[in-house]
């Protein structure tokens, strides 16, 4: 599988009307239909061009708020202007705008260009939402980054009167050693459970891991890559490969009853689906627990999973086994701070514990 990537072109190079905006080209996977979720990398090198995946033509006009803070509504002219021109080279693209950082995004600007009339020229906010070192947003996980999205995603929606299609074009935890970071295992356990709660909000309509490869350029962040500076992969590499086609070729389901919300007692449940296949995503934050599996599904022998600590295995029989008794049937289940992508076979399940 090719790691989905993100390009971008100075705009003085391909578009030298655009001048004073960076446009970036969006590439990645994606499905078709109403439940489209893109997914990305970033690579840490902005170049024209390059062994890329297949652009969406998804375009990103965006803004570096912190180093060069620019006057909001100049920002949205701009913005109006460059997206007519583009519209008219390229009819079918959707183009976002803002490339909105954690800070920035504390201060409200994502409001103020709403109020602007930023949406009246693009489809969708970008977002750069990287809360790693920002502890006085008080959100270090990837449970805790969601809800702080989720308190973002409802002041966008007063401010503009309706849902915001948001793009998370730049997101991500860095392995290392110092305050900011974690282990690389820890590393790869925040990708899974942060791509899988941002694909369970409606109004996220993809994100993008920053970065492809470790950048050790002294005024960049460090170790936040899928692979090592000398292309050596790191477990999250494995991790995205292994996650990445539930996050675009299965619909999310959110469960009516409300015991399993995800989160309730520190356990994470999430029902994906296709036509033909229902899994469940399935974690828990502190110590290991195990939880009983119900289904109306006919399946017998063991469970069927993929563990994203050992992400090379694929889907693999586990030594959990079902046990069937009158059209139920029964598993139980370890999990651990590494979600579990568990086989329930035909769409239809209950869960209890």
């Amino acid at each position: 599988m090719t790691i989905p990537q993100l390009t971008a072109v100075l705009t003085r190079r391909r578009y030298p009307r655009f001048a004073v905006l960076l446009l970036s080209l969006l590439c990645a996977t994606q499905t078709r239909g109403d439940q489209d979720f893109i997914v990305g990398v970033t690579p840490h090198t902005l170049e024209d061009g390059g062994p890329l995946a297949k652009p969406l033509q998804l375009y990103d006009l965006g803004n570096e708020w912190d180093s060069q803070p620019n006057d909001i509504e100049a920002y949205v002219r701009r913005v109006k202007d460059s997206a007519a021109r583009l519209r008219r080279n390229e009819p079918l693209a959707k183009i976002l705008a803002g490339a909105i950082g954690s800070d920035a995004l504390a201060q409200g600007v994502a409001e103020q260009l709403i109020k602007a009339g930023l949406l009246d020229s693009v489809d969708g906010l970008s977002l750069r939402p990287f809360v790693a070192c920002r502890t006085a947003l008080g959100v270090y996980t990837p449970e805790s980054w969601i809800r702080w999205l989720d308190q973002l995603n409802k002041r966008i929606t007063l401010q503009a009167g309706h849902p915001v299609p948001l793009y998370l074009t730049a997101m991500g935890w860095p392995s290392s050693q110092d305050n900011c970071g974690v282990s690389e295992n820890t590393q790869a356990a925040f990708l899974a459970r942060s791509f899988l709660l941002a694909r369970s909000r409606p109004n996220i309509k993809g994100m993008w891991w920053y970065e492809l490869a470790d950048d050790n350029a002294p005024q960049r962040p460090h170790h936040l890559g899928l692979l090592h500076s000398d292309l050596s992969e790191k477990p999250a590499y494995a991790v995205l490969k292994v996650i990445a086609p539930l996050m675009t070729r299965y619909r999310y389901s959110a469960d009516p009853n409300p015991n399993l919300t995800p989160g309730r007692n520190n356990l994470y449940l999430m029902d994906f689906t296709t036509d033909d296949d229902h899994v469940l995503a399935a974690w828990a934050i502190g110590q290991a627990r195990q939880i009983r599996l119900e289904t109306r599904n006919d399946v017998q022998g063991p469970v069927q999973l993929i563990d994203t600590r050992q992400p090379r295995r694929g889907r693999f029989d586990s030594d959990s086994h079902w046990v069937c008794q009158e059209h139920r049937c029964t598993a139980v289940i370890t999990l651990s701070e590494f979600p579990q992508i568990i086989s329930l076979g035909k769409p239809s399940w209950l869960f209890t514990r």
